[in-house]
């Protein structure tokens, strides 16, 4: 277990597992231990990687953004709430500041969604 996970939920998955399964003996009771393990792995992998893509996702906006210098005119600046280097935290100006950098819709919705 890493710290902050929930032993009892684990227990939880793994008695469910062991309901279902009805392990009759030594091999079966592993079996069901990897599958509990294999489960809760899987599950601290999808939502660590969901951060790890969300901590970068302003980060590659900045990258972009520095790619093309100029691009983005004073008026649309403040429109969205953009000051020196900041980037807009909110989606909708994100949104537009993408757009200012010739990101389309779509693939700013598809960078949304997966991220």
């Amino acid at each position: 277990m890493l710290k902050g996970e929930d032993e009892e939920l684990y227990a939880e998955l793994r008695e469910a597992l062991k309901a279902h399964l009805d392990p009759q003996d030594l091999f079966d009771e592993l079996d069901v231990q990897d599958l509990a393990n294999n489960i809760w792995e899987g599950q601290r992998f999808q939502k660590h990687a969901t951060e790890l893509i969300n901590a970068e996702r302003l980060n590659a906006i900045k990258k972009l953004a520095a790619s093309r210098p100029g691009f983005l005119s004073d008026k649309m600046a403040k429109r969205i709430g953009v000051t020196g280097d900041t980037i807009p935290e909110d989606a909708i100006g994100q949104g537009v500041y993408l757009g200012e950098l010739g990101v389309s819709r779509g693939n700013w919705f598809r960078l949304k969604r997966c991220c």
